[in-house]
């Protein structure tokens, strides 16, 4: 099943969406997006643990 996530799921003051086959792809989805848009180079595992736990499942 498809995952999907929002910055604003984060706290995050930005529009961002992204929609991924697997967690393992869009998590790297939004560490691209984060350190483009949010300057974010790393991301501490609890950062990752919080955005595995804000996926949600579509479609």
């Amino acid at each position: 099943m498809a995952k999907m996530i929002r910055c604003r799921d984060l706290g995050l003051d930005c529009d961002y969406e992204a929609r991924a086959d697997d967690p393992e792809a869009l998590l790297e989805l939004v560490r691209h997006h984060a350190r483009r848009v949010h300057s974010l180079e790393e991301m501490s595992e609890a950062m990752v643990e919080k955005i595995r736990a804000a996926m949600r499942n579509v479609g």
